[in-house]
């Protein structure tokens, strides 16, 4: 199950990363995902079946512009995004300055959380480790919707 989990946050990683522009400050282009070849994979299906998981892999190849899944109408239906938004939501702290690193402290603010683990102060690292809602929900309140927005259209995410 853990090897599963970090495969599909691998994936993610990979897909999110994918963007149309270049950037003036970097030798790095990447391109839209949008026109690639879709090519269904059965074998991402049995390994989703086997852990009695639902759901869709998506897996990227720049080099082929080929996207491969299990199931891409699943994969286009709008879903909350939930836990995996940890993700674009740290990166986008780390490079907007909003938290310094993993260590940076979050501090709890003495209310009543849904989880005891959550009530109180946790690194960035124990919060993503933690899916802390509400520690991400002061961190995207602190980068703020008009930032929030620019970076997610970077990244196309949604």
């Amino acid at each position: 199950m853990k090897l599963i989990y970090y495969f599909l946050i691998l994936s993610v990683l990979f897909v999110i990363s994918c963007s149309g522009k270049k950037y003036s400050n970097s030798n790095v282009s990447s391109m839209s995902i949008g026109q690639a070849q879709e090519i269904t994979k059965t074998d991402f299906k049995t390994l989703l079946d086997s852990s009695k998981l639902e759901g869709a892999i998506l897996i990227f190849d720049p080099q082929k512009n080929e996207l491969y899944s299990n199931d891409f109408d699943w994969a286009k239906d709008g879903r909350l995004p939930a836990s995996t938004f940890k993700i674009p939501n740290s990166l986008i702290a780390l490079e907007t300055g909003v938290v310094k690193n993993d260590t940076t402290l979050l501090k709890w603010d003495g209310k009543a959380r849904e989880m005891k683990v959550w009530e109180k102060d946790l690194t960035l690292k124990e919060a993503f480790h933690l899916s802390c809602v509400p520690c991400y929900q002061e961190i995207a309140r602190k980068i703020g919707v008009n930032r929030m927005k620019q970076y997610t259209s970077r990244f196309q995410y949604g």
